[in-house]
């Protein structure tokens, strides 16, 4: 951010020392930037559209992003030009699940690896209550199904460890 800052700094000076003291607020021009967001903070996100339109005010500046940090800091009557659809008026009072639900088309939840936990351990669940009814020379398939399901998650032994105490009270050990 420094960098860009620094850059638009020189360049205004460079194109217009008659500006003195006024060069950062006198400048005009038009200023393309391409994923605003990258490499910002969230908290940094939130603030650096109108940190620019402070420094720069005679700048208009056309930037990509994919932060609903910076769509949700866009000022009324400022333009969100999407690829697709037509962006709502008064950004500023959307909250942030509702600029990636609606807007980018990102639905709210939890990460992909929780979500596929918590479909594992309902699947596994089921299994079990098929393997507390099936008869005892079968129960050996069973137990390898159970255990399958919940190898790939090694990593999180909470999470096994629950599973395996569920298996252990339905099945015994």
């Amino acid at each position: 951010m420094l960098a860009l800052v620094g850059d638009l700094a020189q360049k205004a000076a460079t194109l217009n020392p008659h500006l003195g003291a006024e060069i950062l607020t006198k400048t005009p021009g038009i200023v393309l930037i391409d994923e605003l967001d990258l490499h910002l903070h969230p908290k940094w996100q939130r603030h650096v559209i109108e940190d620019l339109r402070t420094t720069f005010p005679k700048l208009q500046f056309v930037c990509t992003t994919h932060s609903p940090f910076l769509i949700q800091s866009l000022r009324s009557g400022e333009e969100l030009l999407m690829l697709d659809g037509q962006a709502p008026e008064h950004l500023w009072q959307l909250s942030i699940d509702t600029i990636a639900n609606g807007i980018q088309e990102v639905p709210p939840g939890t990460s992909a690896r929780y979500e596929e936990m918590q479909s594992v351990a309902t699947d596994y669940l089921k299994l079990l209550e098929e393997a507390a009814q099936a008869p005892n020379e079968s129960r050996a398939a069973y137990e390898s199904r159970l255990a399958d399901a919940i190898s790939p998650f090694a990593d999180n032994p909470a999470f096994q460890a629950i599973l395996e105490f569920q298996r252990a009270a339905k099945l015994g050990s």
